[in-house]
């Protein structure tokens, strides 16, 4: 038992002055001289419901599902300057309510934009605008005469994000929160018998 407790005493000892010695080096200033650009990615994967109506290919309802992919890259290129590009690419295959005929569709949106960034040690904010355009196809099985339509959106974003960070020990933790909305926008879907 003794050994036990002077082993114990002695791994307290070793550890003690390093734990000391790393909550005094914790001091640091943020300068803006020390900026270096970076970039932040992510992955969004989705899968939910999808309901069309193309009255170019058929004046019928369509249910099923669909699968999304979209990738997000945040570039921030100077302390107070950021640039997002969004790509995403969408597949759904429905099926109308007798289950006579089938409508798959495959899309995705590009889009690129820029911004303000506000930043100091726990917190930044973003915020500017994204243009981005969306290109959609849509197939119908049973439509022999008009087989596939394409839509066609363009849209202007407004974009907004707020960080915070929070530091617990040597851990940190973000809490973000992205808005992106539609400011302007316009759209071309084909019209039947145009």
């Amino acid at each position: 038992m003794k050994k036990r407790l002077l082993c114990l005493y002695a791994v307290v000892l070793l550890i003690l002055p390093t734990l000391r010695a790393a909550e005094a080096d914790t001091l640091v200033c943020y300068d803006v001289s020390d900026f270096s650009p970076y970039t932040i990615r992510s992955y969004t994967l989705s899968y939910g419901q999808l309901w069309l109506r193309d009255t170019y290919l058929s004046n019928i309802d369509y249910f099923g599902r669909n699968l999304s992919l979209e990738v997000t890259n945040l570039f921030v290129v100077k302390p107070s300057l950021y640039l997002r590009n969004i790509n995403s690419v969408a597949y759904g295959n429905t099926v109308n309510l007798p289950a006579t005929a089938a409508m798959s569709y495959l899309g995705g949106e590009l889009g690129l934009g820029a911004g303000y960034r506000w930043s100091n040690r726990r917190a930044s904010i973003l915020i500017g605008g994204l243009p981005s355009i969306d290109l959609a196809l849509k197939s119908n099985s049973r439509n022999v005469n008009n087989t596939a339509s394409l839509d066609a959106m363009l849209t202007l974003w407004l974009d907004a994000e707020a960080t915070f960070d929070k530091r617990w020990g040597r851990v940190v933790f973000g809490l973000s929160d992205h808005l992106r909305t539609a400011i302007v926008g316009g759209m071309f879907v084909p019209e039947y018998g145009a």
